[in-house]
């Protein structure tokens, strides 16, 4: 049993993971609240327009910012500025974003957050990678450390989660 509930973690968990090489933490299991909820549909920048011009079609943040929208939760966090100073929420990432076209174009959608975009904003976070995907105990000895945020490609590989 344990086996095939590592399989299906597996599974649930893998995205994107994120090092925080400069910012010494407690394991992340452990924070109480550091790490807020940002609703990708909050009114505040739901109807936002994400991506770049390109050919595909361009949402906003509520059709298709969960990466992103999770992505500012961990900066937000980690107590992360953008490079002007500005706190990170959905909205302000967006905006940061666009306007430093880190959004790409691919299979006909230009709303795909680059997967460097977070270096982009400070050396606090780098991306690690996102495949191959990581083992089950690796994921657990990262968020163990402290050293280590996943963002989770969930419902079939439709969803990004911190």
């Amino acid at each position: 049993l344990e086996n095939s509930m590592k399989s299906v973690a597996l599974l649930a968990l893998a995205a994107l993971a994120l090092a925080l090489p400069h910012v010494p933490r407690a394991p992340l299991h452990d924070a109480t609240g550091d790490f807020p909820l940002f609703l990708q549909c909050d009114p505040r920048w739901g109807a936002d327009q994400m991506g770049v011009p390109g050919p595909g079609e361009r949402s906003d943040i509520c059709g298709e910012g969960c990466a992103m929208s999770s992505l500012s939760m961990a900066a937000h966090g980690l107590g992360m500025l953008l490079p002007d100073g500005r706190r990170i929420d959905p909205g302000t990432m967006n905006s940061f974003l666009v306007a430093n076209s880190l959004y790409h174009c691919m299979d006909g959608d230009c709303n795909n957050l680059r997967l460097n975009a977070i270096e982009a904003v400070g050396p606090t976070m780098r991306l690690i990678g996102e495949l191959p995907k990581p083992s089950f105990d690796n994921v657990t000895a990262g968020l163990a450390s402290g050293a280590t945020i996943y963002l989770a490609h969930v419902h079939n590989n439709h969803h990004f989660v911190l």
